[in-house]
């Protein structure tokens, strides 16, 4: 394998220890240092709560810490020997102490934090004192992988809980690895170590000529290997500082071309003329540009693709940074530059281009982490149009929101890669720990965001596709998010979904009992009890399997196919048969207004902007539209004018055989062709005079139309149910008759429940629901119940 010698310096960072010990310190003047090791002493005194059961003085307890190298064993040691020295305590209960002292110490220091793994724990043994003198204990841990020799400020910087100080300064790599590569290698001390055709490509672009540079890159300083996933979890949880402390974070985005080279020298001189004073100038600029480049709106999609900007880590390494630059080729800008040139460039994208996303959802994480970060802070945050001050983003739940559309090839690292984040909110995370199940990680994780958010909000996310079978039901499946598959979704329907969005949208119209949710959790993090309080159980499901079929045929065709073409239509014809369905069974209910009047606001969900008048209207329309398309003489009329609108589709597949016969055969499908907008027939319009038959449903269709294209999206994996006492609502993916509506304790939505075995349940998903009557009347005189939910 060929070596890769770089004037490259590997910077390996060492963990920080964290004393939190509930002592009182006094540093030991006699602190010393040789050219081995060095030596620390503290003297402490216990707190009066530990204290309760000794005597009336407090005991004085000293903690001896010997940081030595063992040149014969080749690693590192530390002892700590701990003494308690007070008369009238007894002797088991100093053993106990110094026991419990020694461990406490090990594990606040270097259990979790510790830069290497303790190849050896072991009690050296308790020397025995005349009774009621005093008791010690020495623990000896010998740990690989700390730093050799003389450095011991460093050492004494960690027991301080501050971060290593280097006298180098260091710029950390935020990088997309890259497939492994068996090509590409570079040698350590003379030894090789694989990397990445993409690291080395970094590496390459990055060295200097004349002049050594220190990198820290987390493949290479970090043990990869099965056999150091000790190290590993110890090296994750020093990340955020890690990138915090680097003088620069370098974004590489990989190679770059002729294109690239020129759209970020043009990137540069817009920012240049960032102020207003040359807004003349800068569309001048813009213009040449566009006229003298090839493409230039695709080259900045193709930039905004690229994988760092879809990866976790990279999301944490760039928050957490004081200065990052982003590097494409041979090009390079600070990451605030080339986000305010994007800005000012000139060039129109599709809401919905996997760029456009990729750089909504980053630009916005990056925003909200400041904002919070500055109120902790305790900085006054300026009110701006888009921030009147009662916006401010919920912490935890915001970052872990805005990682949902990110990727990660070992799906524990949708956690453990914004450990440092949360460290930085002051909510930290469990520590990273890879020997655990990935169900063990959601669990731990999710619990701790309810207790630090003080918010039921990870439950607003339990329904997922393609969730795992291992998780409990209240555990989302953070690897997993929808919005990956509204490419296609957009097709069947959807909405393009705002990937700026900084909390989930809320639709409940009753009263909000203001309460801290009271969150319990059984040892083995399987099940959680909460209080909630049930506002209804389901008595109607519309069968949506048929819609469920037709939409699982349309994502399975390439999207350019005639098959495609074909499940589409077929789809929209269902869609029809769906709405059909619930309009005619409302219709037969008592006191149909009400029910139509709360469908009709169920649906508004999916448009909440839309005025409720006009809204109302369409769905009047839509379902005149229905109830008149029964009759033989309109079928033919609408038959008659979507075959028309099909002959002028732009696009062939359109006008093939099976779908003009699927048209000319069902009626439904005729009307989804007349109220589709997605179909490209340039400025297709449908007239009809007062006196010709069809001149009622071409009035219908054209209020209808509007309506349709903003609600058929409501259908996307969604169940729209009716409850026993006067609700009708939808959830995500299956839910079935008995099936409970609660509203938890602290939550700001309710949720469908199924009841499991031995008095649990089940949580299903999120649900939105409506009513004809004050909905707020469901929640006067209902009591707080325990669930277990499993």
């Amino acid at each position: 394998m060929p070596s890769f010698n770089t004037a490259i310096l590997l910077f390996f960072a060492t963990a920080a220890v964290r004393f939190s010990l509930a002592l009182e310190i006094s540093d030991n003047p006699q602190n010393t240092l040789s050219t081995n090791g060095g030596y620390w002493g503290g003297s402490y005194r216990l707190t009066e709560e530990d204290c309760a059961e000794a005597s009336s003085r407090q005991p004085e307890v000293t903690v001896d810490c010997y940081y030595d190298w063992d040149q014969t064993q080749n690693q590192n040691f530390l002892n700590y020997v701990v003494r308690i020295f007070d008369v009238g305590i007894s002797h088991d209960k100093q053993k106990d102490w110094a026991h419990d002292i020694a461990l406490q110490a090990y594990q606040n220091t270097y259990y979790a934090d510790c830069p290497g793994t303790p190849s050896n724990i072991a009690v050296k043994g308790i020397n025995d004192w005349p009774e009621g003198t005093s008791s010690g204990l020495d623990l000896n841990l010998h740990l690989t992988g700390w730093p050799a020799g003389n450095d011991f400020k460093k050492f004494k910087n960690w027991r301080e809980g501050t971060v290593p100080e280097t006298s180098t300064p260091y710029e950390a790599l935020s990088y997309v690895w890259g497939a492994p590569s068996t090509a590409h290698g570079i040698t350590i001390a003379s030894l090789p170590l694989p990397i990445t055709a993409n690291c080395d490509a970094a590496l390459r672009r990055l060295r200097y000529n004349s002049q050594d540079r220190v990198l820290w890159v987390d493949s290479i300083c970090i043990d990869q290997t099965p056999e150091g996933v000790e190290e590993r979890n110890a090296q994750v949880a020093m990340m955020g500082n890690i990138y915090e402390n680097a003088s620069d974070v370098l974004i590489w985005l990989g190679e770059g071309d002729e294109n690239t080279d020129a759209l970020f020298m043009h990137l540069n001189s817009l920012y240049e003329l960032r102020d207003d004073s040359w807004e003349d100038t800068r569309a001048e600029m813009n213009a040449r540009f566009m006229s003298e480049s090839q493409n230039v709106p695709q080259t900045i999609e193709d930039v905004l693709s690229r994988p760092w900007f879809e990866r976790m880590w990279t999301l944490q390494e760039l928050l957490l940074s004081s200065h990052a630059t982003v590097r494409c080729g041979g090009q390079s800008m600070s990451w605030d530059a080339f986000c305010q040139a994007l800005m000012l460039v000139e060039a129109s994208f599709a809401p919905s281009s996997k760029g456009s996303r990729n750089f909504i959802n980053c630009y916005y994480a990056y925003s909200d982490f400041t904002e919070v970060v500055a109120v902790n802070a305790g900085v006054e945050l300026a009110r701006t149009a888009d921030n009147d001050g009662s916006k401010v983003p919920k912490d935890l739940s915001t970052v872990v929101h805005h990682t949902r559309i990110r990727h990660a090839t070992d799906p524990k690292d949708k956690i453990f890669a914004i450990f440092g984040i949360s460290q930085k909110l002051g909510k930290p995370l469990p520590n990273p720990d890879y020997t655990k199940s990935v169900c063990m990680v959601y669990a731990r994780a999710t619990v701790e965001i309810m207790r630090q958010d003080n918010s039921l909000w990870p439950l607003d996310n339990v329904w997922s596709e393609n969730r795992r079978a291992d998780l409990p039901s209240w555990v989302p499946d953070w690897s997993d998010d929808l919005r990956w598959s509204e490419d296609f979704l957009s097709d069947l329907g959807a909405l393009p979904v705002n990937h700026g969005d900084r909390e989930t949208v809320n639709h409940w119209d009753g009263l909000v009992e203001h309460r801290d949710p009271e969150i319990l959790m059984s040892s083995d993090h399987s099940q959680l009890i909460l209080k909630a309080q049930t506002y209804g159980t389901i008595d109607t499901v519309f069968d949506s399997d048929a819609l469920g079929a037709a939409q699982r045929d349309v994502l399975a065709m390439p999207r350019t196919s005639t098959e495609h073409a074909l499940a589409m239509r077929r789809h929209g014809a269902e869609q029809i048969q769906y709405f059909r369905r619930i309009y005619a069974s409302l219709d037969t209910r008592r006191d149909v207004q009400s029910w139509l009047h709360a469908f009709c606001r169920l649906l508004l969900t999916c448009s909440p902007t839309q005025p409720l008048r006009s809204f109302e209207r369409g769905s009047e329309d839509l379902l005149s539209l229905l109830t008149a398309s029964e009759g033989l003489a309109t079928r033919q009329v609408l038959t008659t004018y979507a075959l028309d609108k099909l002959s002028k589709a732009a696009n062939s597949n359109q006008r093939q055989g099976a779908i003009v016969h699927l048209v000319e055969s069902d009626v439904d499908a005729a009307l989804d062709v007349l109220l589709s907008l997605n179909l490209d027939c340039g400025s297709h319009e449908v007239f009809a005079k007062p006196h010709e038959p069809g001149y009622q449903v071409v009035h219908l269709l054209a209020s209808a139309t509007g309506f349709y294209h903003l609600i058929r999206g409501l259908l996307i994996n969604r169940s729209i149910f009716t409850t026993s006492n006067g609700l009708i609502g939808y959830a995500y993916g299956q839910v079935h008759a008995g099936d409970d509506i609660v509203m938890f304790q602290g939550a700001t939505s309710p949720h469908v429940v199924h009841v499991a075995e031995s008095n649990t349940y089940r949580v299903l998903s999120p649900a939105v629901v409506k009513a004809g009557y004050e909905i707020s009347t469901l929640v006067g005189g209902r009591n707080w119940t325990d669930i277990v939910l499993v």
